[in-house]
């Protein structure tokens, strides 16, 4: 699918695709000192906010409305994500964001790693996992986050 090189005119003050772009660069890049800190609610909400930026630069990129909710599977699916994808990176970016749209809400900024604990519990993403659940959901959703939006971003340049 070929894409518009060229932006649309944006009122001052407001964001471009650029700019989402570069803000899921920039929160997955704090991915990983997050995680190493401990600080997992805050890494597992980073890695969704991460994916969220890249969904909406791919829909600014095509003209699409600003919308005010956070529903990864539509703001992807919006966005033609992960379609636009080779098939060697589509089915590990459709499991990625599975395990995105099943584990994260825009609400867990809110959450200490104690609320969040509860939140996996609750929705039992506790179950098959040795070791603190919470520390290898954030592992998880940070490792999955970074390849999907390097995946991304090859796909912007080309």
């Amino acid at each position: 699918m070929a894409h518009r090189k060229t932006e649309p005119a944006v009122a001052p003050g407001e964001i471009n695709a650029e700019d989402y772009l570069m803000a899921a660069k920039n929160h997955t890049a704090a991915l990983s000192a997050l995680y190493q800190r401990g600080d997992y609610a805050l890494t597992i909400y980073v890695s969704g906010l991460a994916a969220e930026c890249l969904f909406r630069a791919f829909r600014a990129r095509r003209n699409l409305p600003f919308r005010p909710d956070h529903p990864l599977s539509e703001l992807a699916r919006e966005a033609g994500f992960p379609d636009f994808l080779p098939d060697d990176q589509r089915t590990r970016a459709d499991t990625v964001l599975n395990d995105l749209i099943v584990r994260w809400r825009n609400n867990h900024r809110f959450r200490s790693n104690d609320a969040l604990r509860r939140f996996l519990k609750k929705y039992r993403l506790d179950r098959g996992i040795k070791g603190d659940f919470l520390k290898e959901n954030a592992r998880l959703l940070s490792s999955g986050t970074i390849e999907l939006i390097y995946a991304g971003v090859e796909q912007w340049r080309s």
